[in-house]
Formats: structure tokens, C-alpha cells, sequence
């Protein structure tokens, strides 16, 4: 599941003039990793009924971020199914999971560097979604910081050929 970097929460539907649910399909590596089989998003439409803008952070899809255009497949009963990236909106993506009981004051930490924070039923696990308007390279140094202390580990949620980062 996802959350809209400002609010719409996966089951709020928003407007469906202004909005479709996007369906992406996920393949568990030999760790079952994740533990879904697909993951949804609402994205906002535009003049051309194939393509819409991600409207949400994703927790498990890998190369798509919130504000990316992508076009969608004709609709499987309310899902439409993503098809591919065309366009990307500028924001990255990356995923915390907090190896303490309470994970708050990180997601309040990460929120106060301007970025939308998600938190995940599942203990821990919490998505970022950073803006174009925050610094990367600052959101990355506060999860090293975490990481090298043992108590987080995080990867970029959306690294493909041309977007990975150092670390």
C-alpha cells in the first residue's frame, strides 16, 4: 500500500474524475521479499486517458516515484495496470526499516527535512518520498547516519540504470 505525498491515503478514494488506481505487479526474490504480489497507488489523471502522474509514495515498486507520468493499461475492474514509465516527475524514493520498537522519531525527523513520510503495517518499515525542492544528498547522510548507528538500514527505492546513488 501507498499514501499521496499530501494526504490521499490508499483507501480514500479520491475524486474518480480526477483520479484512477494504478496496479503494479511484484515478483518476491528467493526471500519471498515482498510479501505481496502487487502493489496500488492512486495517480491523477490527465487529457490522455493512458497516462497518468503517480500521486503516491510506494513502498515495493522499484523505478517509479511519486510525480512520475506513467501509462496504464485499459482498467481490470477498478485497477489499471501499469505498463511503463514516460516521464519523470522529479522525486526519489527511498525505504527505512527501523530496527527499534518505535520508529516515530525517525519518520518526524525525515518529515522535518520537508520530505512525505509512509509508515507500513509491517513493523519498522516506513517509505520517503523527497521532493525536488529537498537536497538528496541530506536526506541520505541523515539514513547513513542511522544506518552506521545499527539502527536502520535503507535503500533507494527507486534506483534503475542513471539513478542509482552512491552510498
Amino acid at each position: 500500500m501507498s499514501t499521496k505525498a499530501d494526504g490521499v491515503t490508499p483507501n480514500d478514494p479520491p475524486s474518480p474524475e480526477a483520479y484512477v488506481r494504478v496496479e503494479f505487479r511484484l515478483e518476491a526474490d528467493e526471500d519471498g521479499w515482498p510479501p505481496y504480489d502487487a502493489e496500488t497507488c492512486w495517480a491523477r489523471r490527465t487529457e490522455d486517458p493512458e497516462l497518468v502522474v503517480i500521486d503516491n509514495v510506494l513502498f515495493f515498486v522499484r523505478e517509479v516515484s511519486c510525480g512520475d507520468v506513467v501509462r496504464v493499461g485499459p482498467a481490470d475492474g477498478t485497477l489499471r495496470p501499469f505498463v511503463e514509465v514516460v516521464a519523470r516527475g522529479g522525486h526519489r524514493t527511498l525505504r527505512v526499516i527501523v530496527h527499534e520498537a518505535d520508529a516515530a522519531p525517525h519518520r518526524d525527523a525525515v518529515r522535518a527535512l520537508g520530505c512525505a513520510v509512509e509508515g507500513s503495517s509491517l513493523a519498522g518499515l516506513f517509505a520517503i518520498d523527497v521532493p525536488p525542492e529537498v537536497e538528496l544528498a541530506t536526506v541520505l547522510a541523515l539514513l547513513a547516519g542511522w544506518e552506521a548507528e545499527g539502527v536502520a538500514k535503507y535503500e533507494v527505492g527507486d534506483a534503475e540504470e542513471g539513478r542509482e546513488v552512491e552510498r
